[in-house]
C-alpha cells in the first residue's frame, strides 16, 4: 500500500483514548514512507500532537474544533466546504475514527462514504439507550455496507447495533488501543500507605451519565466506610466536575475524596494506587483498565463492554453487576475484606495483560488493515 488517510471525527473534547490508535498509526506509516494524510478537529490542546504528525511527514487537513464554532448552521456549512476540498480520492485507504458508534451519520459526514473508494470504520463506544431515527439508521447501514471492515474496541458494539438498532453487521473485527503510558515489563514493588491510607483511584472523564462517579461517591458515605483508612482519587476533567465536588462536600467527604483534574503523570498515579475502579454505566473497553493491569493493579469494574473479559471476579478484581449505590457498596465491601490479597491479585492482572494484549498494538492494527508489509 502506497497511501493511507486518517480521518478522526471526534470533537466532543480536545483528545481521548480513542484517538491514540489512529494518531500513532499515522506516525508509523508516515515515518516508513507511506503517503499519509490526516484530517481531524483543531483544538489548541492537541497542537503538540499535530506538530508531531507534521514533522513525521503527514499532510494535515484541520477542521474547526468545537471550542471555535458557535453557530451550528454556519459550522456545518463550513465543515462541508472544508471536507469537499480534501483529496480523499488520492488515497488508497481511508481510516475513519469515531469516539462512539454513529458520528458518521451527523452533519457533513453523512454522505462522505459516497466519495471514498475504500475505507475502514473504527468504533469505540456504544449506548443502547440512544435514539436513532429511520433516516440515520438507513444512512449508517449504507456506511457499514460499503466499509471494508468495521473495527470496534469490543465486539459488543456490533451486537448492540444489530440487536437494538437493527443494523446488519458483517466484516467486524476487534481492535486494541495502544497504551498512553510506558508500561513496566514486570510488576513493580507494591506501594506503601500514604498518610496511613489505602489509595483508591478512578481515571475517567467526569461525566456521571457515562462514568457514574456520583454513584461511587454515594456508596462510600456509609458509616462502615467512614471508619476505614482509605482515600479516593478522581483523575480526569469533564462537564460534571462542579457537581461532583458539591456532592463530595455535601457528604463531608472532602478529606477522603479528592478531584485532581487530569493527572500530570498517569503512570505515577496508577503506581501509587492500591485499587483501581472503573464502575461505569457506558463503556466499550476503557484504556485505563488495561493500563492498570499493565502496572499490576487489581480492579473493581462494572459488567459493561469488554471489561469482564479482562477482570475476573475474585481473581484479579471484582465485578459490580448493577451500577447502583447498594450494589456498588457491597462489591467494594468484598474488595475491602480481601485487601491483604490485592498485591497478589494485581500480579494476576499483569499476567493476563501480558498474555492477551498485543506487544505492539499499532503494528497489530496495521496488519489488520493490511498496510504493514511496507513496515
Amino acid at each position: 500500500m502506497n497511501s493511507i488517510f486518517f480521518l478522526s471525527i471526534m470533537n466532543g473534547a480536545p483528545w481521548g483514548g480513542s484517538e491514540e490508535l489512529w494518531f500513532q498509526s499515522a506516525l508509523a506509516t508516515a515515518r516508513k514512507g507511506i503517503k499519509t494524510g490526516v484530517c481531524c478537529f483543531d483544538w489548541p490542546e492537541k497542537h503538540n500532537r499535530l506538530e508531531q504528525l507534521k514533522q513525521a511527514g503527514c499532510e494535515l487537513y484541520l477542521l474547526p474544533g468545537k471550542s471555535s464554532t458557535r453557530n451550528q448552521l454556519f459550522s456545518n456549512s463550513k465543515l462541508k466546504n472544508l471536507l469537499a476540498a480534501i483529496p480523499f480520492e488520492e488515497y488508497e485507504l481511508v481510516i475513519i475514527n469515531q469516539g462512539g458508534w454513529k458520528e458518521i451519520v451527523h452533519g457533513p459526514f453523512k454522505s462522505l462514504h459516497e466519495r471514498l473508494k475504500d475505507y475502514i470504520i473504527l468504533y469505540h463506544n456504544y449506548n443502547v439507550n440512544e435514539k436513532l431515527n429511520l433516516f440515520k439508521k438507513d444512512n449508517l447501514q449504507a456506511w457499514v455496507n460499503k466499509a471494508r471492515k468495521n473495527m470496534g474496541a469490543t465486539l459488543k458494539i456490533f451486537h448492540a447495533m444489530r440487536d437494538v438498532y437493527k443494523i446488519e453487521m458483517e466484516k467486524t473485527e476487534k481492535l486494541f488501543n495502544p497504551l498512553t503510558i510506558n508500561a513496566p515489563g514486570q510488576p513493580l514493588p507494591w506501594p506503601g500507605f500514604i498518610n496511613g491510607k489505602y489509595q483508591l483511584s478512578v481515571l475517567a472523564a467526569l461525566d456521571i451519565e457515562r462514568k457514574a462517579q456520583d454513584v461511587l461517591i454515594r456508596s462510600l458515605c456509609h458509616s462502615e466506610w467512614k471508619e476505614r483508612n482509605w482515600e479516593l482519587h478522581l483523575y480526569g476533567e469533564g462537564k460534571d466536575r462542579s457537581l461532583l465536588q458539591k456532592l463530595v462536600n455535601s457528604l463531608n467527604l472532602e478529606k477522603r475524596i479528592l478531584l485532581h483534574g487530569n493527572a500530570t503523570n498517569y503512570l505515577e498515579a496508577i503506581m501509587k494506587s492500591h485499587l483501581v475502579l472503573q464502575i461505569t454505566n457506558i463503556d466499550a473497553m476503557p484504556l485505563s483498565v488495561i493500563e492498570a493491569m499493565a502496572v499490576a493493579k487489581p480492579l473493581v469494574i462494572s459488567n459493561v463492554g469488554d471489561m469482564p473479559h479482562w477482570v475476573r471476579d475474585n481473581d484479579n478484581g471484582w465485578i459490580v453487576r448493577e451500577v447502583e449505590v447498594e450494589m456498588v457498596r457491597k462489591t467494594l465491601d468484598r474488595a475491602w475484606e480481601n485487601r491483604e490479597n490485592w498485591e497478589a491479585m494485581g500480579k494476576k492482572s499483569f499476567e493476563r495483560f501480558q498474555k492477551d494484549f498485543p506487544p505492539d498494538p499499532v503494528e497489530h492494527f496495521l496488519k489488520q488493515v493490511m498496510v504493514s508489509s511496507r513496515m
